[in-house]
């Protein structure tokens, strides 16, 4: 279960059961689950004991056992103190947030019920001794602020928003990969699952197109006019599509960079949301800004989304050696999807809520842009044979077709070594620009 996931399923327990205990507060208990048992992972949270609860007779009635074990207290001094104690277990997650509620349903804790404020709360509850820690509260509004807990708290207003977020194409599209073999839609479920998380943060309803989990790989290629329909039944405000771009008939090239695309004929308020979106896209990873672009595109027909707004990222060039690296990791997946994110909440004018991670820097983004720029050269020759070294001697690993253009960052007699990495080319075959 991923920390979102868990987030989910906490907060729908907790908004079950708070109303019957005069809870107001939901986002200071979800925080506490989170904090209390690492997101769920720790000892007492496989137990699905999420907030550290000890073992009082009579006081809870929905457990399934206790446990005995160790842990920590802080005492007035600051020191920390060893304790072993014994602990509630309870047979699911829904039962261990009952727990909670039923624990603090005493007159010792009334303090806390009807209050709405997060801090408050923690502070109301701190007071009487539910924690030892001096640094309780604030540890705990750490994760309600870094989470967008907050946003639990007001259940009688659904989220105002949908976005569609769109894994391009399918795991088995012919042609959609990189040279090494790599499929593109396997970096687009990256970005949109990603993508998903980052507006669920945000309070923003997500809906999935082409894709239904992590697993990219056991995905079917979805019709345009499936998608479509799919998208306008749902009624989205916005859709975002991913892709990653491509270069040339085969092989690597030098071609690069992010850029965001509308359609040519129903962009509707389209550009707006594209140039939010791209000014967040090139902040991160250095990459060329290749700017909004228009084209005519099926998933950017905001005619037959029926959205106010569709974009479609290129986050990258997969036939860029250097970029289809980065795109290979999560990390960078990761921010790209933040960033997109970013520019969607900005346009529809909700809070983006930020995790604190930062920008990916790769090195061998890092690498390529420090290899200084040397000159261009055109393809002169039909087929052109790019050789792992300046030589015959060496083996080739990929073609270059006429007309292609590439960047030339070195010379070893008469051979030239691409800017990408991906070899050398004979250079009497080209010519320069």
């Amino acid at each position: 279960m991923t920390k979102q996931e868990f987030i989910e399923q906490i907060a729908k327990s907790v908004i079950k059961y708070a109303p019957q205990f005069n809870i107001k507060c939901h986002s200071a208990i979800i925080g506490q689950a989170c904090c209390e048992s690492s997101y769920g992972t720790s000892p007492k949270g496989q137990r699905n004991n999420f907030f550290g609860l000890k073992y009082r007779e009579g006081r809870v009635n929905c457990h399934n056992g206790t446990f005995i074990d160790g842990s920590q207290e802080q005492r007035t001094d600051g020191h920390y103190e060893d304790i072993v104690d014994i602990w509630y277990t309870f047979e699911t997650l829904d039962k261990g947030v009952l727990g909670y509620f039923q624990f603090i349903n005493t007159v010792n804790y009334a303090s806390v019920k009807g209050v709405t404020d997060p801090e408050q709360y923690l502070k109301n509850l701190k007071a009487v001794g539910y924690a030892s820690s001096h640094d309780y509260v604030k540890t705990v509004m750490k994760y309600v602020n870094d989470n967008g807990l907050t946003r639990y708290d007001d259940v009688s207003t659904p989220a105002k928003f949908k976005v569609a977020v769109d894994a391009g194409h399918g795991s088995n599209t012919s042609g959609k990969r990189t040279p090494d073999g790599y499929r593109e839609h396997w970096i687009n479920v990256s970005c949109a699952a990603y993508c998903e998380q980052a507006l669920k943060r945000c309070g923003i309803d997500v809906l999935r197109v082409a894709w239904d989990d992590n697993n990219a790989k056991d995905d079917e290629d979805v019709a345009l006019s499936v998608r479509q329909k799919l998208i306008k039944a749902n009624k989205c405000n916005v859709s975002v599509s991913f892709h990653a771009n491509a270069a040339g008939v085969s092989g690597w090239s030098d071609a690069s960079g992010v850029e965001t695309l509308i359609s040519n004929s129903y962009p509707a308020d389209s550009r707006s949301l594209a140039n939010k979106v791209q000014s967040y896209l090139v902040q991160g990873t250095p990459q060329k800004n290749r700017g909004v672009k228009t084209q005519s595109l099926a998933m950017c027909n905001c005619n037959a989304l029926g959205t106010k707004a569709a974009i479609l990222c290129e986050i990258g060039f997969m036939t860029n050696k250097a970029e289809a690296d980065l795109m290979k990791t999560d990390k960078f997946c990761k921010e790209q999807a933040e960033e997109v994110a970013h520019g969607i909440c900005d346009y529809l004018g909700v809070k983006f809520i930020p995790i604190k991670e930062d920008s990916v820097i790769s090195e061998v983004v890092t690498q390529s842009q420090n290899t200084p720029i040397g000159y261009l050269v055109r393809i002169n020759t039909d087929t052109l044979n790019v050789r792992s070294g300046a030589g015959t001697n060496y083996p080739v690993v990929t073609q270059v077709k006429r007309g292609q253009i590439y960047t030339i960052v070195d010379e070893v007699n008469g051979w030239g070594k691409l800017r990408s990495g991906c070899g050398h080319i004979k250079l009497s075959y080209t010519a320069k620009i």
